[in-house]
């Protein structure tokens, strides 16, 4: 029975309740089917029911047991965010004063590099204004050209049209025939078919001239400008031979489109991206009359795609089409270059009047350089860590470059340690990062123009060979190539980066800044722990992913302090070490590792390859860990993990954040089917959908069936609008919601009253859309969503066709008694405001129709207040 504490007994909890069991007076015991608690009122004996209530009494509900829980929760929670919160407060505050020291030691270093180097930019950029205006004049007098030979053109082809007309009425005599002979240009030709022979190629010729002049703009620019260009598309469809539309039978061809007509302009670049298949086009351009000029065809026996294709609109082009075969990550695509990027250099007519003023502009850089690596300038230069991109190069061996002319020469007696490179390509103006050696005033590295020509490099002045690593330099306005010299040994060999960032380590800082910094870092990694500690929450469960792929070197252990793979002191192949695997910051691991005494287990690495945490063997003998729980640092790039063959592999899993132990979603486990148009269709436009924000936050399961271009009755000569597709619905179902679509009112239909049957009108199908999902699911939990907002028909205009058309859906739902989230007055979402149209719909070319990820965030939490409706 119950323990008597004091002058109170206090009941005992026995547990689960078991029938076949005696219990005393005063004793609890739990119902496992209902969560409920019962307390005996005497001594039960066995094969009494809970529901006797001459024994037992009800002392405790599930519910309030899981409220109380859910209150403890929260309390605990809110503690923690607390706590966060001032810690995060007052390291913001410090950061903040530690980054105002350091930038002002930092600024009056950079203020005179930063002053030549502008006034340098200024001189480039009104050369580039100049250069770029006579450039633009050309390129208008040549379209000047090219439309008066189009006029030309045309002119011809109607004088000949009519003579031929003429002809073939039976009215035309000798002298009018000799007269169609006669081109534009007065020349006689020999027949009347010789004259339209002519015209024909003198078209091909300008579409010649053309094709030639945009071919050597893009071989002569170094970078293009473009926009992407928005269009409709169909599906189940392809272009024919003979540029007309075909469409594909089967259903499961649905994921073939064809875009609608896209205006170009003829002499106009264009980015294309297609997929097509079995002798069928990729793209073809068309006249004005819709006949095919120009196009690509794909393979006759198989599917194959073309990834950004640089084509130009042919002459007497107006529009063109593409075809693609759409997946997850594929889709078609047009762009439209609007701009030629090209160097300096290469568009003025005498480069040479600028060449000198660009020299000394990169002289007087070059010279700022050499000064801060000596120490004659107050730079951090000399402290810097150079990130670069190795070139790869050949080499000749027994060779120097000359100090004269830098000409390449045998040594006078056989050296092979002394190497010389071959010529390596550079860009003018780039900085690279050369790691050589010699001496003897020979030159270490050496640039060339055109010609083979030095004009600039490096020399040793020593009598002996001296070596330097990263010495940085910047390519003369005249280099076209570069040799590298260098003595090679174990410890030393030639090498050349292109610099890609100079970064400065504080520990090189001196004075107050060193200070701050090193204080700035206790703070950072103190911070970071505290964090990574809270990665791991034991209230909830964790889901081992699948293991990542691990290399293993042998006879190798982990350097405990720097993280360095090290050769086995003994030679023993059964001490390992994995090559880098690359893993996420504040992310949790099940790492298994072992490792030898004295050495370390596993370590994490930043970017850098700098060793930023791990675990180490601190004992005397061999130690292996197993399926340990290890979070990552916050800036960890990559890991390395110890193992000994026969105790312990190598092994990492990555784990998720599963549910609050023994409180999973109430959604979870349940199908949502979403039934659209654009906006639910998996597209460019987002990569993150409203149901995708629901189903991480829920864990339901989502069925998309959004169709682009469909509505409940556009698209139904295709077999596509939304009554078309109730069949696509799984039965199994849980809820079911239809979003959209405005795309009805692009076709010229009647939108009917909310009565309407049938599918000759809007309001028809959208009756007739339900009435087919209760034919297929008659229990389907069914919520209905008018259209978002688009530019050009928001609710303020009361009149206009979108209105008309929600207000039909409003009113259709209400007489059906049907759930409707009435989005298009209470979606949040403002398309008109330019500012919130580049926020929220940054991916849809300004058209204000399609929402990115963030648009879709905002609408996501009115859809789960929808859900709530119809989902337990």
């Amino acid at each position: 029975m119950g323990e008597f504490v004091g002058k109170r007994v206090v009941p005992d909890h026995v547990g689960v309740w078991d029938q076949k069991k005696t219990y005393e007076p005063l004793m609890i015991v739990l119902d496992s089917e209902t969560g409920d608690s019962y307390i005996s009122r005497k001594a039960v004996p066995t094969g009494i029911s809970l529901s006797d209530e001459s024994y037992w009494s009800l002392c405790a509900h599930y519910s309030a047991q899981m409220r109380k829980l859910e209150q403890d929760v929260d309390v605990d929670v809110q503690q923690m965010h607390s706590d966060v919160t001032a810690v995060k407060n007052a390291m913001s505050q410090e950061f903040q004063e530690t980054h105002t020291a350091i930038s002002k030691e930092l600024d009056d270093t950079h203020k005179a590099i930063s002053q030549e180097l502008s006034e340098t930019e200024q001189r480039v950029n009104e050369n580039l204004e100049q250069t770029s205006s006579e450039l633009t004049g050309k390129v208008e007098q040549a379209k000047s050209d090219l439309n008066t030979g189009r006029q030309e053109l045309k002119d011809a082809k109607d004088t000949l049209n009519k003579r031929m007309d003429s002809i073939a009425g039976g009215k035309t005599s000798d002298a009018e025939i000799l007269d169609a002979r006669v081109d534009n240009q007065g020349t006689t030709h020999a027949s009347l078919g010789e004259a339209m022979r002519s015209a024909e190629k003198t078209r091909g010729q300008w579409d010649d001239w053309l094709t030639t002049i945009v071919s050597q703009l893009l071989d002569e620019a170094t970078g293009r400008e473009t926009k992407e260009l928005t269009f409709d598309s169909t599906i189940r469809t392809f272009i024919n031979l003979n540029g007309t539309v075909g469409t594909l039978a089967n259903e499961s061809d649905s994921h073939w489109h064809t875009s609608e007509m896209i205006p170009v302009v003829a002499g106009h670049v264009y980015i294309i991206t297609a997929s097509s298949g079995w002798k069928k086009y990729y793209y073809a351009f068309y006249d004005s009359n819709e006949n095919v000029l120009a196009g690509e065809i794909a393979p006759d026996n198989k599917s194959d795609k073309i990834e950004n294709r640089i084509v130009i609109a042919p002459v007497g082009a107006v529009s063109m089409r593409i075809t693609w075969i759409q997946v997850s990550n594929f889709m078609g695509k047009v762009e439209e270059v609007t701009r030629f990027l090209f160097p300096t250099n290469e568009l003025n007519e005498k480069p040479e009047s600028r060449m000198v003023a660009v020299e000394t502009g990169l002289e007087k850089a070059k010279a700022d350089l050499i000064a801060a690596a000596t120490g004659e300038q107050n730079t951090l230069l000399s402290a810097a860590v150079v990130e670069g991109e190795a070139l790869e190069f050949t080499y000749t061996a027994n060779r120097c470059i000359n100090e004269k002319a830098g000409e390449v020469h045998p040594l006078a007696s056989e050296n092979t340690a002394f190497r010389v490179s071959d010529p390596i390509p550079v860009n003018p103006g780039e900085l690279y990062a050369f790691t050589v050696s010699g001496g003897w005033n020979k030159y270490l590295y050496a640039f060339y123009d055109a010609d083979d020509k030095v004009v600039g490099g490096y020399q040793e002045k020593t009598d002996g060979v001296a070596g330097y690593r990263d010495r940085i330099s910047p390519v003369p306005a005249t280099a076209a190539t570069v040799r590298i010299a260098w003595v090679e040994n174990n410890h030393f060999t030639g090498v050349i980066k292109k610099v890609t960032r100079i970064s400065y380590p504080s520990a090189e800082l001196v004075g107050t800044a060193a200070e701050q910094a090193t204080e700035r870092d206790g703070k950072i990694a103190g911070l970071e722990s505290y964090l990574a500690d809270r990665v791991v929450d034991g209230n909830y469960e964790y889901t081992v992913g699948e293991k990542l792929k691990v290399t293993e070197n042998n006879g190798i252990v982990l350097n405990p302090t720097t993280g360095a793979k090290v050769k086995e002191p003994s030679g023993n192949t059964n001490y390992r070490v994995s090559e880098p695997i690359s893993v996420e910051p504040y992310t949790p691991y099940c790492i298994s590792a072992a490792g030898k005494a004295g050495y370390g287990l596993y370590a994490f690495y930043d970017e850098n390859g700098n060793r930023i945490g791990g675990e180490n063997n601190t004992g005397n003998t061999d130690r292996k860990i197993e399926n340990k729980v290890v979070t990552s640092p916050a800036r960890a790039a990559s890991i390395r993990i110890a193992c000994i063959n026969g105790m312990q592999s190598c092994g990492i899993q990555p784990m998720t954040r599963g549910y609050f132990i023994g409180m999973k979603p109430k959604w979870f486990g349940r199908t949502w089917v979403c039934l659209g148009d654009s906006l639910t269709e998996s597209n460019s436009r987002t990569t993150k959908h409203y149901f995708d924000y629901i189903a991480e936050k829920t864990g339901i399961k989502t069925v998309n069936l959004g169709v682009s271009g469909t509505g409940y009755m556009r698209r139904k000569d295709i077999n596509r609008a939304f009554y078309q597709r109730v069949s696509d619905i799984p039965e199994d179902a849980d809820v079911i919601t239809i979003f959209g679509s405005g795309n009805d009112l692009s076709s010229d239909q009647t939108l009917g009253t909310v009565t309407d049957t049938g599918t000759d009108t809007i309001c028809g199908c959208i009756n007739a859309t339900i009435d087919a999902i209760y034919e297929r699911i008659p229990l389907a939990r069914l919520g209905i969503v008018t259209p978002t907002p688009w530019v050009g028909s928001m609710p303020s205009k009361t009149t206009c066709g979108m209105a008309k058309y929600s207000e039909a859906i409003v009113e259709i739902c209400k007489r059906r008694s049907i759930p409707c989230l009435d989005l298009y007055h209470e979606s949040n979402l403002r398309p008109d405001d330019e500012n919130f149209r580049k926020l929220a719909f940054s991916k849809d070319g300004g058209n204000g129709v399609h929402p990115d990820e963030k648009g879709h965030e905002i609408i996501a939490a009115s859809f789960q207040s929808l859900l709530e409706r119809l989902i337990l």
